[in-house]
């Protein structure tokens, strides 16, 4: 990376031109707009790269931020810049760098090709605005050469370089987003996804990073619950509808893979099959109720079981609660607007209570092992005593019942919210009422920020979940959200990432097309179309098992924990439940 400056070596480094800098919920992204790398790191390691703005030693940087990240050297991240092509030599052509690089089509924008062989690409990424970008016969031509297994340097030779220069430029370049730069062809890691590249299935959906006014470190306020409450949306109901991102949302319509029903309907369905209906009356209560869709379309069919019908809706968001009471209008539903799930419920002995996808939203609270007091394997009660008393509700749930967190990673969310949230359901539940929370999650894993979702939200701990409801004396069983509703996850539907639906959107507007948010099989798209849309003229358009992938979602890591007063005896014979599973619970 050295280069000669009047006849000696110039050790000198500098950012390279193509670094953008791009911020998300406290954290700092630089994206390469040349290879489409993508560094993820904290402000004070941005503060580091930007000391090289002009050319300078990097001994010297070095030396000014020896002891600024503790045991890790700063040499270390010089050499990470480097190796991404974020620091370069003075006066390198960072073009020569690229011949021997393999391109390779991202699948995150929608392309359109026309009939004279030129291209249209739609990009949408996150907030942004609708872009497109046009290629011309001669650049598709190039495009179409980009097989994910040949280096620029060969494609050059077939045609002219300049043109290749300048199509990888236009493409990769964070506004694009259709072209990633791999050292080596992607048969390599064919059976082997696990040695992907990260950035070669990542994209770069955030707006640009400004920094704060004062850079603290991430965990400073130990104890403050991270900004996870109920999303108060705003807007038309067909605004909020191409926003929201759940499940239930994509089945809101009735669907073959549901046998024709929707997602409320072949909720209660499930519900009738394990015999949780009760025989008369039913009083349902629904925490967040979105658009109020699964409310009238449960409501339909439980009245369609013969059921006397009472539904409530526990709602944060203003704007949804005016939606939901338009749409529930001529039911006997009634809307409750609240500030916070935790405040008072409008009443109690609920046959069934619903929190369909939404206990992720709920408040969380980032800690770590010296909050708790956890050190070479045990829990310092005395620790963890004095920290409980400072953290508010957590602080009680953690003491008060004994959540286990041996197994915390250094750094850990506890769902906090949705543990209060099962607190509530016991209370409020009648003696042979049933809880249900639908979410993602894993039974073992600590809480995870969700990538699929239009706004920050947590996956559940499920394990620790199920252990609480036990022991406030609720009876669990937990299954696939999928075996509940009975989804047939094998039927083929379009697969697209969030940022590529809105790109497609965007696409079938000009061809005066609506494209709904819902979980498209082919034939569903096809008569959408109505013959105004050539699929046959769309890259990259997928349909792929349901399960594995539906419009940005994957289904089977939705999971169900359904909760109801001691002996009532609800395990199922789906469920992921074992007689060991809660044994370190």
């Amino acid at each position: 990376m050295s280069s000669v400056k009047g006849g000696a070596e110039d050790k000198r480094l500098q950012v390279s031109k193509f670094v953008s800098v791009f911020g998300h919920q406290g954290e700092v992204y630089v994206y390469h707009d040349l290879c489409g790398y993508i560094l993820k790191m904290s402000a004070d390691i941005l503060a580091f790269l930007n000391e090289f703005e002009h050319a300078v030693d990097p001994a010297k940087v070095c030396t000014k931020y020896a002891e600024a990240f503790g045991e890790q050297p700063p040499e270390a991240f010089v050499g990470i810049f480097i190796e991404f092509g974020c620091l370069v030599s003075p006066g390198t052509d960072e073009l020569d760098s690229i011949w021997r690089m393999v391109p390779v089509k991202g699948p995150w924008n929608a392309y359109e090709r026309h009939r004279d062989g030129s291209m249209t690409i739609y990009a949408a990424w996150g907030d942004r605005a609708l872009s497109t970008h046009e290629l011309s016969v001669d650049e598709a031509a190039v495009w179409d050469q980009f097989d994910g297994e040949t280096r620029l340097a060969t494609l050059a030779q077939e045609t002219s370089a300049k043109l290749v220069a300048d199509v990888v430029q236009r493409l990769a370049h964070h506004d694009v987003q259709a072209l990633k730069l791999s050292k080596v062809g992607l048969s390599v890691y064919k059976g082997r996804p696990q040695m992907t590249p990260p950035y070669l299935t990542s994209t770069m959906p955030y707006a640009p990073y400004v920094a704060p006014d004062e850079v603290t470190e991430p965990t400073a306020d130990l104890f403050t619950p991270e900004l996870l409450q109920l999303r108060a949306q705003s807007g038309t109901e067909s605004l909020v509808s191409q926003q929201e991102s759940s499940l239930a949302h994509l089945f809101r319509e009735p669907h073959p893979a549901l046998q024709g029903l929707n997602y409320g309907q072949a909720l209660v369905r499930g519900l009738k099959q394990r015999e949780m209906l009760p025989e008369k009356s039913i009083r349902v209560l629904e925490i967040g109720g979105g658009l109020g869709d699964i409310a009238s379309s449960m409501i339909s069919a439980l009245q369609a079981e013969g059921l006397d019908v009472r539904y409530d809706i526990l709602e944060t968001s203003d704007a949804l609660a005016k939606i939901q009471r338009e749409k529930l209008a001529s039911e006997d539903a009634t809307v409750h607007s609240t500030a916070s799930v935790g405040d008072d419920w409008p009443d109690s002995n609920y046959d069934l209570i619903l929190a369909n996808e939404i206990a992720g939203n709920l408040s969380a609270i980032h800690l770590t092992h010296a909050d708790i007091g956890l050190s070479e394997g045990s829990i310092d009660d005395r620790i963890l005593e004095d920290n409980a008393a400072k953290m508010g509700d957590a602080g009680r749930l953690i003491v008060e019942h004994g959540l286990p967190l041996m197994d915390a990673p250094e750094e850990f969310y506890l769902n906090t919210g949705a543990f209060q949230l099962l607190e509530k359901m016991k209370k409020h539940l009648a003696e042979d009422g049933f809880g249900i929370i639908t979410e993602c999650g894993e039974l073992n894993r600590y809480p995870i920020l969700s990538t699929h979702l239009e706004h920050p939200g947590l996956s559940l701990h499920w394990g620790q979940m199920a252990g609480l409801a036990n022991k406030i004396g609720l009876e669990t069983d937990y299954l696939y959200t999928m075996e509940l509703i009975g989804l047939d996850g094998n039927l083929p539907a379009l697969s697209t990432t969030r940022s590529y639906f809105r790109a497609l959107t965007a696409m079938f507007r000009t061809h005066g097309v609506s494209l709904e948010k819902i979980g498209y099989t082919r034939d569903m798209l096809l008569a959408l179309c109505d013959g105004k849309v050539d699929l046959t003229r769309i890259h990259d358009l997928k349909f792929e098992r349901l399960e594995e992938r539906l419009m940005g979602l994957v289904p089977y890591e939705y999971k169900t924990l359904v909760v109801g007063p001691s002996g009532i005896g609800i395990r199922s014979k789906t469920s992921l439940l074992n007689p060991g599973s809660l044994k370190t619970l």
